[in-house]
């Protein structure tokens, strides 16, 4: 998986559901009526027929925000899960901040991916909550090669935390 970068407080959550087919035993081998031989190779428990809808994929946002006048330059690292069924596309996940924005921003940073694809080009939000309760929005727009997607958020915004309005540089990406 490739190593995404997206913004501050970016929080991603690991939800994947994935579950194999169990096969058969050999004492339930008679009661077998499907013609596939237990051979697909789709692991997710979706109806697509692709073998990587569901995806887990690390998370690296680049994140600049003036607090009060201070300046914090940061990078919020973890994990995104992505689950695209050709037309729309989902996701959660969590990642936290290891250096100066920590004391601010301590533990998980949650955030709920949300779009739609075409097959060859995606576009949607990435809705942050931060671990104080601060909401940022950022817009994503991505291309698809028909297995792999890969999107981008690069912008400015302000998130409102204990009464201060703090601007928020952000940049990176996400493939799953």
């Amino acid at each position: 998986m490739k190593t995404q970068t997206l913004w501050l407080c970016l929080g991603f959550g690991l939800l994947a559901a994935c579950g194999g087919d169990k096969g058969d035993s050999a004492e339930t081998e008679e009661a077998d009526a499907d013609t596939d031989a237990d051979t697909d190779t789709d692991s997710d428990t979706d109806a697509d027929t692709d073998a990587d809808a569901d995806a887990d994929a690390n998370l690296s946002i680049n994140v600049t925000a003036d607090v009060g006048g201070t300046i914090y330059d940061d990078v919020c690292v973890g994990t995104l899960t992505a689950s695209d069924d050709g037309a729309t596309v989902s996701g959660t996940g969590t990642c936290a901040f290891a250096g100066p924005l920590a004391s601010i921003l301590a533990g998980d940073q949650t955030g709920v991916l949300d779009g739609s694809t075409d097959g060859t080009a995606g576009s949607g939000t990435y809705a942050i909550t931060t671990s104080i309760g601060a909401a940022l929005d950022l817009e994503w727009t991505g291309t698809s090669d028909g297995t792999t997607m890969t999107g981008s958020f690069d912008g400015s915004s302000t998130i409102e935390a204990s009464g201060l309005v703090v601007p928020v540089d952000y940049a990176g990406s996400f493939t799953y």
